[in-house]
C-alpha cells in the first residue's frame, strides 16, 4: 500500500504543478514530500476532501491558503461575474474541481487492471484544524510552494478511522 500511496503522491504533486503552471499561470517554486506517514498535521483554512476506494482506500485532501486559493479563484473565474455573495461558493468549487481533474488525471497511474478506484464527490473543511495519526492510521502528505501561498495534498487512512471532517472515530 505505500507504495502505492507513493505513487499517488508523486503523480498528484507532478499534475497539479502543471495544471496551475499552464492554466492558472502560477508557477511552483518548491514541492516537498512527505512518503512516509507522518504523526500529525495542520490543515489550511480551506481543505477540499473525496474519498478514494478501490485499490487504495484513502482520503484525499487539498488543503489551500487562502491567498493562493483566492488567487486560483480569480483566474479561474477572470471571464464571469462573481458577487461578493457568490465568492465563498465558488471557491468552494473552484477548490474541488482543482481536486477531481488533479485526482483523476494522477489515478490512472496507480489503477490495478480489473479493480476500478472510485471517487467521491468532495466536500470542504473551512477553518484551519489538526488531524493525528492515531491506531493504525497513516497520514502521507506533498506540500507545493507557491509565491501566493502553499497547498497540501493529504493521503489519509483508512478511511474507517475517520468521518468526513477527518475527525478521529472512537472505537
Amino acid at each position: 500500500m505505500d507504495k502505492k500511496i507513493n505513487t499517488l503522491m508523486t503523480s498528484l504533486s507532478k499534475r497539479a504543478v502543471e495544471y496551475l503552471a499552464e492554466e492558472m499561470g502560477l508557477e511552483a517554486e518548491k514541492v516537498e514530500y512527505h512518503l512516509k506517514s507522518i504523526d500529525q498535521h495542520t490543515l489550511k483554512p480551506l481543505t477540499s476532501l473525496v474519498a478514494l476506494s478501490g485499490g487504495l482506500g484513502v482520503y484525499l485532501a487539498f488543503s489551500f491558503d487562502k491567498p493562493l486559493i483566492d488567487t486560483i479563484l480569480e483566474r479561474y473565474t477572470e471571464e464571469m461575474t462573481v458577487t461578493d455573495e457568490m465568492v465563498d461558493k465558488f471557491i468552494e468549487v473552484t477548490a474541488g474541481d482543482l481536486l477531481n481533474l488533479v485526482a483523476g488525471n494522477a489515478l490512472a497511474e496507480v489503477s490495478d487492471k480489473g479493480s476500478p478506484i472510485t471517487i467521491t464527490p468532495p466536500l470542504f473543511i473551512s477553518g484551519a484544524k489538526q488531524i493525528g495519526r492515531v491506531d493504525r492510521a497513516k497520514i502521507y502528505m506533498a506540500s507545493l510552494q507557491f509565491p501566493e501561498g502553499n497547498m497540501d495534498m493529504i493521503c489519509i487512512g483508512p478511511p474507517n478511522l475517520f468521518d468526513d471532517k477527518l475527525e478521529y472515530k472512537e472505537r
